[in-house]
């Protein structure tokens, strides 16, 4: 009995599974096998435009009824794709190629990066093969890649001979010796080459020789053919006769007569033109006007002193054109109310008459606030003070300048002097101060405002230029129980814009600088530089000869601060 029933079971199970196997048959004749993904065979390609590139869809299952496909591209102005799936890049850029099945809407993706095609070099060339130079001189040659939509321009230069002539990267031609050399150009695509033969020569000299008719000698000047004639320091007569007062022009207190130019003929009726290149040796002739110039008026304008009233006349004047004006002192000054200079058409020249004359202040403030025009300190005048608290003596802004000629002083300000500077201070880019001769000495500063952190007993630099030609700058001395104060006996000079310090001259000597207390800031007795976030400091002193400059700090005279 239970045999039977089992084989009856086991009929049944056969008829049931050939029922499902029915079933799945018919059903799988009705709709077929359906697609349940596709891939590509990439998922990221680089080509480059104009190029091709065939993207390979997979369906899967293989045996799928269906297996259209749909291509697209994100993107036809990068890249198109055609109904095989051949994908031509276009132009630089991004795309993705889509790959889509009919059936089922089964997706798959390839970004591609086109990348612009590259245009070789095909030659180079310069605008001269052949160039003459004299000694010292320079010229820039031109390269020109050939075709001008090339990828790659960069370009190498060369000379076959540096002791005849060098060449920059930018192709500027430096003459250094008489001889010979070969500039060549090279193309970094491409190795392409073209060349310059380059003959450098001695120069022809010339030489300019003044004839003053009676006043002070010159030296003659030889130079190099073409070259132009600056126009030397004026002669002068000794006597004098001119008053104090504010004149226009230049005018020298102790000459008996006003030089009138240079003439290139003995009649003295041709006036030399400074603007033409020598090219013959010259004689140039001194002409002189007899009749001392008349001061100029300015009984009208504000102030108590001379001075306080050639400032207040020369901050009103409406000026279409750069005006040289000379103030001459004959006594000495104090002046504690003085106008700014501000107009930028003036240069004033300071001078004392028949011997120092010295011009002082006395209490709180700056006393020459120089923000625009020039002004020149020169023979025999002497700035000096007391008490002007944490101002300056001079304090150049905006676009102002100072220069201090020969017989010029800047010194023994003390007493009350307790921040920024002594001397000089210089807060603005565009300022300038030029130290031609003259001298900036024996100035104390006591500093002590809390304001300050940094600052030079002779010169504080903070923004500008500062020139010293000439002259001497020594026995400057600052003191300051402050923390993190940056202080110099002599110069300080930040790396603020625009900010250069060039000595080419003159000494600068026995400036002392010292924190007290617990101070724990930079010091440099001669000069201290700011570069970046370093310090840089002289604290020998330095000759006429001994020239460091804050472009270039690996003179061995900087020093770094410790």
């Amino acid at each position: 009995m239970l045999k039977q029933i089992s084989f009856r079971l086991y009929l049944l199970a056969i008829a049931l599974c050939c029922t499902v196997f029915l079933a799945t048959s018919c059903s799988d004749d009705e709709e077929g096998i359906r697609v349940t993904n596709v891939s590509l065979n990439e998922s990221e390609l680089s080509i480059v435009a104009g190029q091709k590139q065939i993207l390979t869809a997979t369906i899967t299952p293989e045996d799928a009824t269906n297996k259209e496909v749909i291509w697209k591209s994100s993107d036809e102005s990068v890249a198109t794709v055609n109904e095989t799936g051949e994908v031509t890049a276009i132009s630089k850029g991004d795309v993705v190629i889509t790959v889509t099945t009919v059936d089922g809407n089964k997706t798959a993706r390839c970004l591609f990066i086109v990348e612009k095609a590259t245009i070789p070099v095909t030659s180079v060339s310069l605008n001269k093969t052949e160039l003459s130079l004299f000694t010292d001189k320079k010229e820039t040659l031109i390269a020109t890649i050939t075709p001008d939509e090339a990828t790659v321009k960069t370009v190498t230069w060369e000379s076959s001979n540096e002791a005849v002539a060098t060449v920059s990267e930018t192709g500027e031609v430096t003459a250094i010796s008489v001889g010979t050399a070969t500039i060549t150009v090279t193309s970094a695509d491409g190795n392409k080459t073209a060349t310059c033969d380059v003959t450098v020569e001695a120069p022809k000299q010339y030489t300019v020789k003044f004839n003053t008719n009676g006043g002070s000698k010159l030296d003659d000047i030889v130079l190099n053919e073409g070259e132009r004639l600056i126009q030397p320091e004026n002669p002068t007569m000794t006597g004098g006769n001119t008053a104090e007062g504010l004149y226009l022009g230049i005018v020298d207190p102790e000459i008996s007569a006003t030089f009138d130019g240079w003439f290139t003929d003995e009649q003295l009726t041709t006036a030399y033109n400074f603007n033409m290149p020598v090219t013959s040796d010259l004689t140039l002739y001194a002409r002189w006007n007899g009749t001392g110039p008349d001061p100029i008026d300015v009984s009208a304008a504000g102030g108590g002193n001379i001075l306080e009233k050639a400032f207040t006349y020369l901050k009103s004047q409406t000026l279409q054109a750069l005006t040289a004006y000379t103030l001459v002192v004959a006594s000495d000054i104090t002046a504690n109310g003085l106008a700014e200079f501000t107009n930028a058409n003036v240069t004033l020249t300071i001078v004392g008459k028949e011997k120092e004359r010295v011009i002082q202040k006395t209490n709180v403030g700056n006393f020459f606030t120089i923000r625009a025009g020039t002004l020149t300190l020169g023979n025999n005048i002497k700035i000096t003070g007391t008490g002007l608290g944490k101002y300056r003596a001079c304090y150049i802004t905006g676009n102002g300048n100072l220069v201090m000629k020969k017989g010029s002083k800047i010194s023994d300000w003390a007493h009350g002097m307790t921040g920024i500077t002594a001397a000089v201070y210089m807060d603005s880019g565009t300022t300038s101060f030029t130290m031609e001769g003259g001298e900036i000495c024996n100035n104390v500063i006591e500093a002590t405002e809390t304001d300050q952190v940094f600052m030079g007993a002779a010169i504080t630099a903070f923004r500008g230029k500062v020139n010293m030609k000439g002259g001497l700058i020594s026995n400057n001395k600052i003191t300051t129980n402050r923390a993190s104060c940056e202080i110099s006996g002599g110069i300080y000079v930040t790396d603020g814009w625009n900010t250069e310090f060039n000595k080419t001259g003159g000494v600068i000597k026995d400036n002392t600088a010292k924190i007290d207390g617990t101070g724990t800031g930079q010091i440099g007795q001669q000069v201290l530089w700011k570069k970046g976030t370093g310090w840089k400091k002289i604290d020998a002193n330095l000759s006429a000869t001994d020239n460091p400059t804050t472009s270039n700090m690996s003179d061995p005279l900087w020093k770094t601060v410790e």
